[in-house]
């Protein structure tokens, strides 16, 4: 997982750290991840909620690129539950 600033840094390692940065990539996606877009497209198979968010929060990264960092953010939130990738 890349660490692109303090807060990203803190929420590896306090697990439901509350701190964002408005210009950080892995805090944006580490919102995405904990948003209920995220929760709705890994439980009620739901995805188009969370395809637009990515969309329009991450406009210049490939959608793929963008959703593979919420995705681990997903996964280091919930690494004690089994996970079921979007």
């Amino acid at each position: 997982m890349q660490l692109t600033c303090h807060d990203c840094q803190q929420a590896q390692n306090t697990t439901w750290w509350g701190g964002y940065r408005s210009t950080c990539k892995g805090c944006t996606a580490r919102a995405v991840a904990r948003s209920l877009a995220c929760f709705n497209a890994i439980k009620n198979d739901d995805q188009a909620d969370l395809k637009e968010a990515i969309g329009r929060l991450f406009p210049a990264i490939p959608y793929e690129d963008a959703r593979a960092l919420v995705w681990e953010w997903w996964q280091h939130d919930h690494s004690q539950q089994e996970a079921v990738e979007p």
